[in-house]
């Protein structure tokens, strides 16, 4: 790709000086004779190759050494603007997101910035194929979580949610891809980490390059270094005047209380922090979209990565997990009418609902997460897996998703009778989120066994998509405020518990006035106390609703 700046060469070759010192007379003086030659692209990028003659070995030795040469970036005005934008939208969103409120103006920042990333991608040349295209439309959808809700968890799952997948989104149109990478673990890291980090100085150089190119650059640094210059006789001239003139002094006191000020401490720390954040962001698009001598992503270097952790033999393996799965069956077995006792809904003796519920949560984790972690561990460090793998690693694999499958059936039984006699939380919202997830990426584990060519990789991503957009879009709070209400007047509830209702968000609020259990003065107070009494806290569409009834 040709660009337009003047100091990059026009082709793909690098140039390199060689210099040769060649010996003019046996005095040992010497006179230097330097010529340009083209190096061969990708040899030694970015040095620049000296041969010098050294007078103190007899027959005029020639010795070479490589010194690291910095070359001016490649860049397009593109680059020129689009640093400017990224720059402004970072100190944006670290102003007016992070520092005051993750609601529209979150919105906002995702919107222009992915509206910019499309831009500039296809301004590279870049085609955003139909697989993109759909990618796009859901961040845009997402992008609007921040504006609809006023839940902060679920707005700062739906942050991290979007900074994961825009990464992916740049990455995945700059290597025109078409689907989800099979090996979308590496792809993640390439995405998030390798290329933004491999141009992270990458903004600093173009705006400084260009800079220094143009006449306001130039007079700007000469308007700096005078001021630097002036600094120590300003400051003792200063310090003359405010004793010799109480107004002087008086004025020089306002400027320093001025500077001293909680303001411009606080946005200078802005900007200090937009800073990385700037570079980040710029590196992510600039490395995805000038591809110069970019390490590609390949099938066969992942599997070579992947067999590089095989070093387990398949036996040790199995010797190893035999007795964790007979400690399963034994378990079953023996805590039978325990478990059981969940599908019938019958409440075991000796335990309250409270107690019998919260067990069982607490068992899910845990071996829900030590089985992933197990079969994980078999499948990536078996000498015999992957494509490889044997009949014995799929059915230990098959043993423990299914004992792991009826532990979250029977905790889903629980949680049931536990919601039916006690109401809604949010924890028990997002325990059985959480539950549906881990069961849906246990059964594609255990279909794996068995469909080889199944691609695991893109089913949990589209899973874990539909399932947190029910997670964000249906507004956790609202359906717990309005199903604990609704239980309580027919009478299945035998308390309605406000003070969880008020220690909620104004989704929650909200829903409560809807409901006619609060009154819509003492709600708006209570989210006043929260937010603040500046507008500005409260632009999400709950609280502009509860704000205005």
């Amino acid at each position: 790709m040709n660009e337009t700046n003047e100091n990059i060469p026009q082709n793909n070759a690098e140039n390199i000086t060689l210099q040769n010192n060649i010996p003019q007379d046996n005095g040992g003086n010497t006179a230097e004779k330097s010529i340009n030659q083209p190096c061969i692209q990708g040899a030694y990028p970015q040095y620049t190759a000296n041969w010098t003659n050294s007078p103190q070995m007899m027959g005029g030795y020639v010795s070479s050494y490589y010194t690291a040469k910095k070359e001016a970036p490649l860049y397009k005005r593109g680059e020129c603007v689009l640093a400017l934008i990224v720059a402004l939208m970072s100190v944006f969103f670290v102003r007016l997101v992070l520092f005051v409120n993750i609601g529209l103006f979150a919105t906002i920042f995702c919107m222009i910035m992915l509206t910019t990333e499309i831009i500039y991608l296809k301004s590279r040349g870049l085609h955003v194929k139909g697989f993109n295209k759909l990618f796009a439309v859901a961040l845009y959808i997402f992008g609007t979580v921040f504006a609809i809700t006023d839940n902060l968890t679920v707005k700062w799952l739906d942050m991290l949610f979007m900074i994961g997948a825009d990464a992916y989104f740049v990455y995945s149109v700059g290597a025109q891809k078409n689907d989800i990478e099979k090996y979308l673990p590496y792809a993640m890291i390439k995405a998030l980490f390798a290329y933004p980090f491999e141009k992270f100085d990458a903004q600093a150089r173009i705006s400084s390059d260009r800079f220094s190119k143009s006449n306001g650059g130039k007079n700007f640094k000469g308007i700096l270094g005078g001021l630097l210059l002036a600094v120590p006789l300003t400051v003792v001239v200063g310090s003359l005047l405010m004793s010799a003139d109480e107004g002087v002094e008086h004025i020089m006191y306002i400027i320093g209380e001025f500077f001293a000020s909680e303001g411009v401490w606080s946005w200078t720390g802005y900007l200090l922090l937009a800073l990385p954040v700037s570079c980040y962001i710029f590196g992510m698009l600039y490395r995805n979209a000038v591809r110069n001598n970019i390490r590609e992503l390949n099938s066969e270097e992942c599997i070579e990565s992947m067999k590089s952790f095989r070093f387990i033999s398949n036996i040790v393996l199995y010797t190893a997990v035999t007795p964790i799965i007979l400690l399963y069956i034994v378990f079953f077995f023996s805590q039978a009418s325990y478990f059981l006792s969940a599908f019938s809904g019958t409440l075991p003796e000796a335990f309250s609902y409270a107690e019998y519920a919260r067990k069982g949560f607490f068992e899910l984790c845990t071996i829900a997460v030590i089985n992933l972690a197990v079969i994980i561990f078999m499948n990536v460090t078996a000498k015999k897996s992957g494509e490889e793998r044997t009949a014995a690693l799929k059915i230990y694999t098959s043993v423990l998703s299914v004992s792991t499958l009826i532990l979250i059936a029977t905790a889903m039984s629980k949680m049931i009778m536990y919601i039916d006699t006690y109401g809604l939380t949010e924890l028990r919202v997002y325990t059985t989120w959480f539950m549906v997830l881990t069961a849906y990426i246990f059964v594609l584990i255990l279909v794996k066994q068995f469909k080889r060519g199944l691609g695991i990789a893109k089913l949990v991503s589209i899973g874990f998509t539909v399932m947190f957009a029910i997670l964000c879009f249906s507004r956790p709070e609202v359906i717990i405020t309005k199903y604990n209400i609704r239980m309580y007047n027919a009478g299945y509830l035998n308390e309605l518990d406000m003070n969880s209702i008020e220690d909620m968000s104004d989704d929650a609020l909200l829903a409560a006035v809807d409901e006619g259990v609060l009154d819509v003065q003492k709600a708006q107070e209570i989210s006043s106390v929260c937010h603040g009494e500046e507008t500005i806290n409260q632009l999400n569409l709950s609280s502009l609703i509860l704000k205005n009834k």
